[in-house]
């Protein structure tokens, strides 16, 4: 398991974007998708899986 720090550098490297803007955009899509699962929606993310909440 990484941590969210550790994702960061990974990405941010991996996509030659800066930390700040690589952790701007695991926050929104964090945000996003809890968003969609309190409205009871599924979320599928191809390559990554299915969240859903029980």
């Amino acid at each position: 398991m990484r941590t969210k720090k550790e994702l960061v550098e990974a990405l941010a490297e991996r996509t030659q974007q800066s930390k700040k803007i690589t952790e701007e955009f695991i926050d929104a899509l964090g945000d996003g998708l809890r968003e969609s699962l309190a409205q009871g929606n599924e979320v599928m993310l191809p390559g990554m899986g299915k969240f859903t909440v029980k």
